[in-house]
């Protein structure tokens, strides 16, 4: 490990927002390899010394709040798909799912993620029995294929797939699990990426119910729906969240077309009327 990395990696890289202590559902939200962009040593320890988790910023809403008893943000600063924990004594994916099975002990779970984020969720949601819904945005299914923006590296030598353990090697096969996948999974990816387009080779021969996919009509990996509509999709019922996904399954659609099925056309022309933004912006501002 680089020595400017050291000091992060001591650091909890977790964080426990509570809400609502009469509710029996848990926010699992995982950030993605983009928490920063790999540059200069320097560069690098500024932008992770602003302690950023993804989707903070857009989940901090009062009905957010009221609808989970806590939500979980956790951050990957090895860039390692979590296969290195999220510090040194979580030091492995096993011990993450250890530390998540006791912090959620009696609730339900969502789980969120963006990229390799994505894959934390879904492997949590395989995982973890009260993982409810996995909502995965570019979820990367199996890392050793992966040959997206800003990663540049052969993964299998990233990883140092030869050193791992069994236990590790089993996480990594989690494509194969695909078709028996019982927790209900909400996908979004790009349908002009071919980043995204690979990772969907690997669904679209998996017949399984529990599976929705939507494309999104837009260029890159990463670039998905609009900041706000982040809140109205984990914030829907199951009969409204399992329609919505289900009209979609396979379809792709813009992102206004997106916003106005998820929020309403109401609520979509009243935030263009006040002029306010919406554009895709990260989502971890």
């Amino acid at each position: 490990m680089e020595k400017w990395l050291e000091p992060f990696y001591k650091q909890n890289n977790y964080k426990i927002v509570y809400g609502n202590p009469k509710s029996k559902l848990c926010l699992i939200a995982f950030s993605s390899n983009a928490l920063y962009n790999v540059s200069t040593p320097e560069r690098n320890v500024e932008q992770l010394s602003r302690n950023r988790f993804e989707y903070e910023n857009v989940l901090n809403d009062i009905k957010i709040y009221k609808k989970f008893n806590k939500i979980i943000f956790l951050r990957d600063v090895t860039r390692h798909f979590y296969f290195k924990g999220i510090n040194d004594s979580m030091n492995s994916i096993s011990n993450i799912l250890e530390f998540l099975k006791q912090e959620t002990y009696g609730l339900n779970c969502y789980t969120i993620g963006n990229s390799s984020g994505g894959f934390a969720a879904t492997l949590v949601g395989y995982y973890l029995a009260n993982v409810k819904r996995v909502y995965s945005f570019g979820g990367i299914i199996n890392p050793l294929d992966w040959h997206g923006p800003n990663f540049d590296y052969n993964v299998s030598d990233y990883l140092k797939i030869n050193r791992m353990s069994k236990e590790d090697k089993e996480f990594l096969r989690l494509k194969k699990n695909i078709p028996n996948f019982s927790t209900n999974f909400f996908g979004v990816y790009s349908h002009f990426s071919l980043a995204d387009q690979s990772i969907l080779l690997d669904f679209k021969y998996a017949t399984n119910k529990h599976i929705k996919i939507i494309e999104m009509k837009t260029n890159e990996h990463g670039d998905y729906i609009w900041s706000y509509d982040y809140k109205y999709i984990i914030l829907k019922n199951n009969l409204s969240i399992k329609f919505l996904f289900s009209i979609l399954n396979w379809k792709t659609i813009s992102k206004i077309g997106f916003s106005i099925l998820n929020q309403g056309l109401f609520c979509i022309s009243s935030k263009i009327k006040s002029n306010k933004s919406l554009k895709c912006c990260s989502i971890g501002s």
